[in-house]
């Protein structure tokens, strides 16, 4: 038998985490720039790619097929539709499922008044899945691809981030993309936060039941996510609402959710709209965060 004494992992994660939350939210002021280059670190990425070749194949549908290329030899599928006469203004769609995830009619709608429409599989997601990390996946969806970054030194947040700027490269330089917005489900939410955080390229990003925070939770639905969520250190460096602070862009959160899924609502969520508000005022920066 464990010795009473001898708290469990999942009782010191949720005291730990607990612990750097307070020291985080006590904060009276933050240097942006030193913040950023810790997130980088954080999310342990050293250089972002360049956009080196672009293949397109049209469809008689009105999406074309694309892939990118980029200069650290990485392919990067998506699925492109142009934007209506007199519009130049885009939405990344990205999801842990890939672009499967995305019915025809979310995509009509996504697409409003004529707004260019990219569907991005991200490593590890759809046409970007190898077949022999699935068949590895015993634990978790991801855990493969997850482990062998971290061994790499790298994480599937922070490939995430680099490709989801690739796509913003090509939008930018190729389609002479004006406005480009992120709207990402999941985990691939947060990489879009993430990029607007570094990069602030993106002008507007979209949460679909992402966590509000990476505190440790609860052990039974740990899972909840894919392992490719999972940053060492993210609580040492601050926390989501950090993170949406420094973009300086507006975001919304539809269905936010704890680590493990939760949903956070009532006097909880009062508590993450205080704490991302103050965390805007804290770093002096623009923009705003609004829960659905």
């Amino acid at each position: 038998k464990r010795d009473a004494q001898v708290i469990s992992t999942a009782e010191f994660c949720r005291k730990r985490g607990q612990e750097l939350r307070k020291a985080y939210l006590d904060a009276t002021s933050f240097d942006a720039g030193q913040k950023k280059k810790e997130l980088k670190e954080v999310l342990r990425i050293k250089d972002i790619p360049a956009l080196k070749k672009t293949n397109k194949t049209p469809s008689a549908s009105g999406w074309d097929a694309v892939t990118l290329e980029t200069s650290d030899g990485k392919l990067i599928p998506l699925w492109h539709r142009a934007p209506g006469k007199g519009v130049s203004d885009y939405v990344i769609l990205s999801s842990p499922d890939g672009t499967n995830a995305f019915p025809l009619s979310f995509l009509n709608e996504r697409r409003g008044k004529g707004t260019g429409v990219v569907v991005v599989d991200l490593s590890g997601t759809g046409e970007a899945l190898s077949a022999l990390s699935v068949s590895n996946d015993k634990l978790a969806k991801l855990h493969t691809l997850a482990r062998a970054n971290l061994w790499l030194g790298k994480t599937v947040m922070g490939e995430w981030v680099k490709e989801l700027d690739v796509v913003t490269q090509f939008l930018l330089l190729e389609q002479k993309a004006r406005k480009i917005s992120i709207d990402g489900t999941g985990e691939s939410g947060l990489a879009g936060l993430f990029l607007a955080a570094l990069e602030g390229k993106i002008d507007t990003i979209i949460l679909r039941g992402a966590p509000v925070s990476y505190l440790f939770d609860n052990r039974e639905a740990v899972d909840f996510f894919t392992m490719g969520i999972h940053l060492p250190g993210i609580l040492k460096w601050g926390d989501v609402s950090l993170a949406a602070a420094l973009s300086g862009k507006d975001l919304t959160f539809i269905h936010p959710v704890t680590m493990s899924g939760q949903s956070v609502s009532g006097e909880k969520l009062e508590k993450f709209k205080l704490e991302f508000e103050h965390m805007r005022k804290v770093c002096g920066m623009k923009g705003g965060t609004a829960f659905n």
